[in-house]
């Protein structure tokens, strides 16, 4: 008789039935002029997409959609008017058990994202994260990163206790408006818990026994140094025994000192134990009581794996220093008149000057010159192995489609061409058509062709880009930074600039397609990506002022090229 009570006892507790679990992806919301309705749109996709994905639907999990959340709204109600309320009243008003919703912002010249995942029920946040990027491909990329990890949360708090221990439950379900004498233990003992959302004076911490209605109930069992277990349970037994193994449970801190700043924690793989990690909000990981393996590794930094101990309610803090890889650099630079000694910097710091000779570089390092050390020198490392390069001033990326090189320069953290693009298309010239003009001023390009017209790797900036650049550089006022990006030769009428930024704007004028340009020698005039209903924004600066300034115009004018690294 005790056997066929075990065997009844492992049927009913690994055979609970699971209600449906709903969980609503509310619509991404902005602040004003952000994002337009249709990225929004496409972030919210993206977001239930990772929460199909986390949430199988074959352990009863439903991800509404978008026709679903508009009908379970209140009469007259539309998602619209949800954008902005409290989201755990827009969850419970279209039944959902849990929802999320991602809000969209701006600090400064980045765009931010917040994601937020509700149960709603007890209106407690399940998990959130946070992040800053420089443009919206930048926010569905932390999206993709990140979202998984915050939907399997659910799956966490959902995850059936099943008894580990043999025990004897008499007296099966009787009627529908019976009670059950339900004893509540935990191992350890000691745990708080709430049941249904609220704490019961008589069955706040276990063991407890607690008279509850059959049917599906929430627990939650918490308990210092130990995973919460959020869980529900279906009581369907006049005398019912819950069993919660709670696993205790440290926290590993990864904070390196990573040096020359190479790159962040957040970029390195991370294995624990051979399984690949999620990067963690604060490079925070909750791991179980005992010895565990870490490995850290990133194309630029060594590899580094080490053993920690991690201990229940405790924290461990990893703060060792991470090596970069090195490569040994022989240097040359070239002027117009045979080998100079030009200062090369290293990640921005003084090296020494030219030539350079079996000196240690990191493989990653920003190897440049100039005055404002932004010129970069393009040399491509090897690990642990001696690179020669002889470097030309006037050039600096060659294009691979005509052989042509350009000077590439630094400015904020992007990477421009300091000349004019060269490349001929089918539609482009130059002043009188002469090579002469073209490899001075480059070629000009109505803006349908300046849009394509850049090698793969490299595009024509966004007015929006143009503009940060300029911000980057430190000109908080546009009326002043044409003198620091005009080249120091080239403009007529003294208004040759000072160039200290190497992005040497030169005057080719401009003019409509297949004309002969104007006013070369006077204006310099840009292409940019943005287009303006019908026609496109271009910046200009003169030879008599030093400001930079922005205008849309006729796209079948002849403007000049410059190409950004993507």
């Amino acid at each position: 008789m005790v056997a066929c009570r075990k065997i009844l006892l492992a049927v009913v507790l690994f055979a609970i039935p699971v209600l449906a679990t709903h969980v609503a992806v509310l619509e991404t919301i902005s602040e004003k002029d952000v994002l337009g309705r249709s990225e929004k749109m496409f972030l919210t996709d993206k977001l239930r997409e990772h929460a199909k994905d986390a949430l199988p639907s074959n352990m009863g999990y439903i991800v509404m959609t978008r026709e679903n959340i508009n009908a379970m709204l209140p009469p007259g109600k539309s998602i619209e008017e949800c954008e902005g309320t409290c989201l755990v009243e827009t969850g419970k008003n279209i039944a959902a058990d849990y929802v999320a919703q991602a809000r969209v912002g701006r600090f400064g010249s980045q765009y931010t994202l917040t994601m937020e995942l509700y149960e709603t029920s007890s209106g407690n946040l399940v998990g959130s994260f946070t992040t800053r990027k420089p443009d919206a491909d930048g926010l569905l990329e932390e999206i993709e990163t990140r979202a998984d990890e915050i939907f399997k949360l659910v799956l966490k708090t959902n995850t059936l206790i099943p008894s580990e221990e043999e025990d004897e439950i008499s007296h099966i379900k009787i009627g529908d408006n019976a009670r059950s004498n339900v004893r509540i233990e935990s191992k350890p003992s000691g745990a708080e818990l709430s049941i249904d959302g609220l704490v019961k004076d008589q069955c706040s911490k276990t063991p407890c026994e607690i008279n509850l209605p059959f049917g599906d109930h929430r627990f939650v069992f918490s308990l210092d140094g130990s995973v919460i277990k959020d869980t529900i349970i279906n009581v369907s037994l006049l005398n019912q025994v819950i069993k919660a193994k709670i696993p205790k449970y440290g926290i590993l801190l990864l904070q390196p000192v990573i040096i020359d700043k190479m790159a962040s924690i957040d970029s390195f793989e991370v294995k624990i134990d051979g399984e690949l990690m999620h990067a963690k909000r604060e490079n925070k990981y909750h791991l179980s009581a005992g010895n565990h393996t870490v490995e850290l590794s990133h194309r630029c930094y060594e590899n580094v794996s080490f053993e920690v101990s991690i201990k229940a309610g405790k924290k461990t803090k990893f703060d060792y220093s991470i090596q970069p890889i090195m490569s040994k650099l022989n240097l040359k630079v070239m002027g117009t008149d045979g080998e100079i000694n030009a200062k090369i910097y290293v990640n921005g710091k003084l090296k020494g000057k030219s030539p350079i000779k079996d000196e240690l570089v990191p493989i990653c390092a920003k190897i440049t010159t100039g005055k404002r050390k932004n010129v970069i020198i393009p040399v491509k490392f090897e690990a642990r192995e001696t690179v020669s390069y002889t470097h030309n001033l006037s050039s600096g990326y060659t294009d691979p489609r005509d052989g042509q090189s350009y000077k590439i320069v630094l400015l904020g953290d992007k990477i421009w061409f300091g000349e004019n693009l060269n490349y001929r298309t089918d539609d482009s010239w130059c002043y009188q058509n002469k090579p002469a003009f073209c490899q001075k001023y480059g070629r000009l390009y109505p803006w349908k062709a300046a849009v394509d017209a850049c090698p793969m790797g490299w595009h024509l900036p966004s007015l929006k880009e143009y503009h940060q650049m300029i911000s980057a550089l430190g000109f908080r006022n546009k009326d002043v930074a044409a003198n620091s990006l005009k080249s120091g030769k080239g403009w007529l009428d003294n208004g040759n600039g000072i160039d200290d930024w190497s992005f040497s704007a030169m005057p080719a004028g401009g003019g409509l397609y297949g004309t002969n340009p104007e006013n070369v020698g006077r204006l310099a005039y840009f292409w940019t990506s943005t287009d303006d209903y019908g026609d496109a924004f271009a910046l200009f600066m003169a030879h008599d002022d030093f400001a930079v300034h922005a205008e849309a115009y006729e796209k079948n004018n002849g403007y000049s090229v410059r190409c950004v690294k993507d």
